[in-house]
């Protein structure tokens, strides 16, 4: 908290040459990154709060980088020369950065459309795969790919497969035309894009994989899943569509397991990009409407008040990816947009805070190896208390409390995380002096833990 104050009084009272700032209804704060890129950036990704983009530019910050760059707060950096084609995607597994897309060579190291940085020097999966990659999902040390390829690692893989560290693993008879976006919920994965079979079933444009069979969900959609995010047991998509289980949509709705909800009118346009924070799910696109207000390719969905919000004046072309930068409260965006807010200048890429809902929890540096749930401290407590946890790689989070009836008394965090070390104060001061129970849920891991409050 120190730090974020710190940063937002030298923000107010020193011009750098490398950031804009602009406040919309004391709400919303955009933030230029130096003079952004020569073109359109396609995804992003966050590792200690070092911002990762990749597209289908040639410079970053005027410095040539080649489709992929790295922002370190001040400047734009190259990765050893980029790709020699576009990267579409981009993925966070411990310290190292996968992207992938359509290119063969990635710092003059032949490689087939997937590479990883490991900080230093770019290096090739296996074999990788025999045509482009569109979307990455992480599930602990797994990479889940999806696209157009036919072939991963040198077998059939058709259009989705999984690289454990060592070698590539088709998910069944796979899928039968492009896939656009995955996510991970436990051990239930859900693919997006234009297809009609996946494991041989009968699916439209959605379908789920339980780590043996592919199933339909709920009838699907009647046109393009551009996005997909995981938010406790619902599934909320986007994309280019009318119609979700036969309802009407708006581009958007949510699956809760049962049945499909319309998100109040959804958007005027395409959705491709989706980010969760807490009880606000943040939407990008192709739109200039949400919910019956104008709105510039961005927005934020309530989703316990059901209500849409534009976030200022948004931006001037579409949003195509988002990623949290935890440290600084901000949500970083990227698209084939030329300004954001008030007509401040951003070329494809900028950030946001939005004080209407700040981030939970303080992100620390160093990069753990292992997912964590550390003993509050202290323990006992009067009224509040400190609850640390570490996660090795980005994971759909939730953290709550809950008596020892199991009963759920509060939900200290439920969002999209990246890796890193988190805490969380909770403050116990509205309740009964007692034992309680804390347990934090993140991909495949849970765990939890006592706590004593003593008042």
């Amino acid at each position: 908290m120190k730090y974020r104050v710190l940063r937002a009084l030298i923000t107010l009272f020193v011009f750098s040459i490398f950031t804009y700032l602009q406040t919309y209804g004391q709400n919303i704060e955009w933030f230029t990154m130096g003079s952004g890129l020569s073109s359109t950036a396609r995804t992003v990704v966050v590792l200690n709060n070092d911002v990762y983009v990749g597209g289908i530019f040639a410079l970053a910050g005027g410095i040539q980088t080649n489709n992929i760059a790295k922002w370190d707060g001040n400047q734009w950096l190259s990765l050893a020369g980029g790709t020699n084609g576009e990267v579409d995607a981009l993925a966070v597994i411990g310290n190292d950065i996968y992207a992938a897309g359509f290119f063969s060579m990635a710092g003059g190291v032949p490689v087939n459309n997937i590479a990883k940085w490991d900080g230093s020097n770019w290096l090739p999966l296996g074999e990788g795969v025999n045509s482009a990659i569109l979307c990455l999902a992480v599930s602990g040390i797994d990479l889940y790919a999806g696209g157009f390829f036919t072939m991963a690692g040198g077998d059939s893989a058709s259009r989705i497969a999984k690289w454990d560290g060592v070698s590539w693993t088709p998910l069944g008879s796979g899928i039968n035309n492009e896939v656009d976006a995955i996510a991970i919920s436990g051990n239930e994965l859900y693919a997006g894009g234009i297809f009609n079979f996946a494991g041989g079933n009968n699916v439209s444009g959605l379908a789920k994989w339980d780590g043996n069979t592919w199933f339909d969900v709920g009838g699907g959609v009647n046109g393009i899943v551009r996005a997909i995010s995981v938010v406790g047991n619902d599934v909320y998509v986007g994309g280019v569509f009318t119609m979700a289980g036969g309802s009407v949509s708006g581009r958007i709705a949510r699956w809760d397991g049962s049945e499909w909800h319309a998100l109040g009118n959804g958007v005027d346009g395409s959705v491709f990009s989706m980010k969760q924070s807490e009880n606000d799910l943040y939407v990008g696109g192709l739109f200039t409407n949400a919910g019956n207000q104008p709105a510039n390719h961005i927005a934020k969905f309530n989703m316990i008040d059901m209500l849409w919000s534009p976030l200022g004046e948004g931006a001037t072309g579409s949003v195509d990816a988002m990623s949290v930068q935890g440290v600084t409260g901000s949500m970083v965006i990227t698209g084939a947009f030329s300004h954001v807010g008030n007509n401040i200048p951003a070329n494809y890429v900028a950030r946001f805070i939005d004080n209407g809902n700040p981030l939970p929890v303080e992100i620390e540096v160093t990069l753990p190896a292992e997912f964590v749930l550390e003993q509050n401290f202290p323990n006992p407590f009067n009224p509040s208390t400190t609850i640390k946890y570490s996660l090795p790689s980005e994971s759909d989070v939730t953290l709550t409390v809950f008596d020892v009836s199991g009963s759920v008394i509060e939900t200290l965090v439920n969002q999209w995380q990246t890796a890193g070390n988190y805490k969380i104060n909770f403050d116990a001061s509205h309740l009964s002096s007692g034992i309680y129970y804390y347990r934090l849920s993140a991909g495949s891991f849970s765990q939890a833990k006592k706590l004593i409050f003593l008042k």
